[in-house]
């Protein structure tokens, strides 16, 4: 249930903040090359506010087994046949480790029907997810403003479910459009779905708009809002500032034992739980996290329960301690710096932890650790450390399917990747490998294998041909489209 556009998640994006003359160089380059080439308009998947979070847990009942929405939810969009014959008919995903994806190119004209781009520039705008029972479009229709849940349960057929309440956002449109006065503006907005969850018996979305001022703006860029939903066609809103207060959400993470997030308010930090994503509960930090030299950072929810990473002071220096040790470290510096260790703590319940034993972490000036999940019994786990007075970052990496002992993993780093997943099963891509190396894939597909070590996939049939897709696990296979008006379905076999 990764957002389906090929960009980072935003932990990653912390991890950017050394580059920043870079971006700035690269910001200028793209502003020029965007005045001339259309967008691919699809969804962006992260903010400064609202960050991705991992995909999440499958729920209870069997892949594909969505009662077919009632006639009052919206229209039924029939999928034309193949060009070479019928439709094909598609069962669940098979068991045991999967070896490889043969897929099937489906006609131009499958989807959803999309409202007419307005705007050359902006395209189509979908975002596509998998979660364990199916396949959901959010479809934003920027002339009216409206985001229209498509939801199918193989990827074949899709229905229409009721517009989402975006009222929390009424204000921002009536502010943006009043300094913005220009008849084409108001096309000019569109939808980003930050995070994609699935929780122990509902779907959570979490998203935000931004508004396009051309090079050099104005832009403009909403507050996050956040719905819910059981069957991914009727969807509810949730009152953000009543359930939170003043309080500031980091990403959410969903899995079968529920959602987590990581809350700020000022210099504090307190974690929040859920059962459903409407209902909110504070757990508790870890006595080592609660430190003013020790920082948390976002954390995973899986079958197990929740690990928490976190940074703690090591050593003390002859410089300020404090904030956790995170950041970039350039110039000189002192002698003798403070020195911090990344650590990753596992929980039950979300407020009961135990720092789980580590092999391999380093104590450096300036630490980051981060936890990604691949699916609902796997998670990735990665350290960052930057040394003083050096310019370079050393990184280790770990996995683990309990929470609780992780193995090192070598050659492949959680922060480069994002995973694809249903909640249930899941991917890891651009992942190397000498069976992805030796064919003409895309892009090079990995999954973890008994051993905890990374399978590729062999890729067979009518391989995507896109540039900048979309690709996500739903209980059918993998569902690829570039616009979201042709598809592709990878259907994953096993030894």
């Amino acid at each position: 249930m990764e957002p389906g556009r090929y960009s980072k998640h935003s932990r990653q994006g912390r991890l950017a903040s050394c580059a920043a003359v870079l971006l700035i160089a690269v910001s200028v380059v793209a502003c020029s090359v965007a005045s001339l080439s259309p967008s691919p308009g699809a969804a962006a998947s992260s903010t400064a506010s609202d960050e991705t979070a991992t995909p999440s847990a499958a729920v209870t009942g069997t892949p594909g087994d969505t009662p077919s929405p009632s006639g009052n939810l919206g229209p039924v969009s029939p999928t034309p046949p193949l060009p070479t014959g019928p439709l094909p008919s598609l069962g669940a995903v098979p068991a045991g480790t999967w070896t490889g994806l043969g897929w099937i190119a489906l006609p131009a004209g499958h989807s959803p029907a999309l409202p007419t781009a307005t705007d050359p520039l902006a395209g189509p705008n979908v975002s596509l997810m998998g979660w364990s029972n199916g396949f959901v479009e959010f479809v934003w229709d920027a002339h009216v403003r409206t985001i229209t849940p498509w939801a199918s349960a193989d990827g074949l057929t899709w229905h229409a479910g009721a517009t989402m309440d975006t009222s929390v956002w009424d204000s921002e449109f009536k502010t943006y459009d009043a300094q913005h006065a220009n008849p084409g503006d108001h096309d000019a907005c569109s939808l980003a779905v930050s995070e994609f969850d699935e929780g122990p018996a509902t779907l959570l979305v979490r998203g935000y708009f931004d508004c396009g001022g051309g090079c050099g703006g104005p832009w403009y860029t909403s507050r996050g809002a956040i719905w819910t939903s059981s069957d991914a066609l009727a969807w509810t809103a949730l009152d953000i500032p009543k359930t939170f207060g003043s309080s500031t959400l980091g990403p959410i993470s969903g899995g079968s034992r529920g959602f987590i997030a990581l809350g700020s308010a000022g210099s504090s930090h307190t974690l929040w739980l859920s059962a459903n994503g409407q209902t909110w509960t504070n757990g508790a930090l870890p006595a080592d996290l609660r430190k003013s030299t020790s920082a948390a950072s976002d954390p995973a929810s899986f079958a197990g329960g929740y690990v928490l990473p976190g940074v703690v002071l090591e050593q003390a220096g002859d410089a300020p301690t404090g904030g956790g040790g995170a950041g970039c470290v350039t110039g000189e510096g002192p002698a003798h710096p403070p020195l911090y260790r990344g650590g990753l703590w596992f929980s039950a319940d979300g407020k009961y932890w135990v720092r789980d034993s580590l092999s391999g972490t380093t104590a450096a000036a300036s630490v980051t650790m981060a936890v990604i999940r691949v699916d609902d019994h796997t998670l990735l786990a990665t350290q960052l450390a930057y040394a003083a007075n050096v310019r370079g970052v050393t990184s280790a990496d770990w996995i683990s399917t309990d929470g609780r002992r992780w193995t090192p993993l070598d050659g492949f780093s959680a922060y480069a990747n994002t995973p694809i997943t249903d909640g249930a099963r899941g991917l890891l891509r651009d992942c190397g490998g000498s069976a992805a190396a030796t064919q003409d894939a895309w892009p090079s597909l990995c999954v973890v294998g008994p051993k905890l070590d990374l399978v590729p996939l062999r890729q067979s049939g009518d391989v995507p041909a896109v540039s900048n897709g979309q690709i996500v696990l739903g209980p059918t296979g993998l569902l690829v489209t570039e616009d979201g008006s042709r598809f592709w379905i990878g259907v994953p076999t096993a030894n």
